[in-house]
């Protein structure tokens, strides 16, 4: 999303208009929203989270420490239901 809205790299790449305009980068945020707020189950943010952790947890003589660093909270602002506490 950053390099589709922000850091324009491609010279030879049509980016389309600025947001909010279709373009490019409206195509990129509305991604990231479908991978961010897609349901449990299916793959998004929480799936591929969960998984990662769980190989994680699953290997054999390894250390793991997990640290969530961030401020979810303060930018759920388009799925306000969306608990950011699940487990």
């Amino acid at each position: 999303m950053v390099r589709d809205c922000l850091f324009h790299k491609e010279r030879d790449r049509d980016y389309g208009a600025a947001y909010p305009e279709a373009g490019v980068c409206l195509d990129s945020i509305n991604a990231v929203e479908g991978y961010i707020t897609a349901p449990e189950g299916a793959t998004g943010t929480f799936f591929d989270t969960r998984a990662t952790v769980n190989d994680v947890l699953q290997a054999k003589d390894t250390k793991f420490d997990l640290y969530v660093l961030g401020r979810a909270h303060f930018f759920n602002v388009c799925c306000p239901t969306l608990s950011v506490h699940r487990s």
